[in-house]
């Protein structure tokens, strides 16, 4: 059902990489990303690992360090959720080796599975997504830990 908008999304995404104009690597503020890979630390046979992520970060200073961003995914239980946060780069090697901390705040985890996360009474849980990526180019992946359930692999483009 969401594979037509994946492929869309990645579309969009190549095409916004080809036809972006040709800024300094430090000049591009939006990053668009999706999740290449996903799995759990405790194998349940109804985890889902096919997150279909696709996110949305700006920058808010050619610095790349302090950003604002949202992402839709589906959670371990295949439902459709939200990140939404704010967070900071760290850049360590050149621009090429960074790390990410996001705050923020998560809602999709509903029904019998709204107890699977923290602070979830309300619908909406607070959440602290760390991240360490590699950027060649206008082009990252990174590598998140989603607290000490799983992990998950992220690939996109700056533009």
């Amino acid at each position: 059902m969401f594979l037509p908008l994946i492929r869309t999304c990645l579309l969009l995404m190549v095409l916004i990489i080809c036809c972006a104009p040709a800024f300094a690597d430090n000049e591009y503020r939006w990053l668009i990303r999706t999740s290449i890979y996903t799995t759990h630390f405790n194998h349940d046979p109804e985890h889902n690992n096919n997150s279909q992520l696709i996110g949305l970060d700006y920058y808010l200073s050619e610095d790349r360090d302090w950003l604002v961003g949202g992402n839709t995914f589906r959670n371990s239980w295949d439902q459709r959720s939200v990140y939404l946060y704010a967070g900071r780069r760290f850049d360590w090697v050149e621009n090429r080796l960074y790390g990410k901390l996001t705050a923020g705040v998560l809602w999709g985890w509903r029904g019998e599975h709204q107890d699977a996360i923290l602070f979830n009474q309300l619908g909406v849980a607070p959440a602290i997504i760390p991240a360490v990526g590699v950027q060649a180019g206008r082009f990252t992946s990174e590598f998140i830990i989603f607290g000490i359930n799983g992990l998950m692999i992220n690939i996109g483009a700056y533009f």
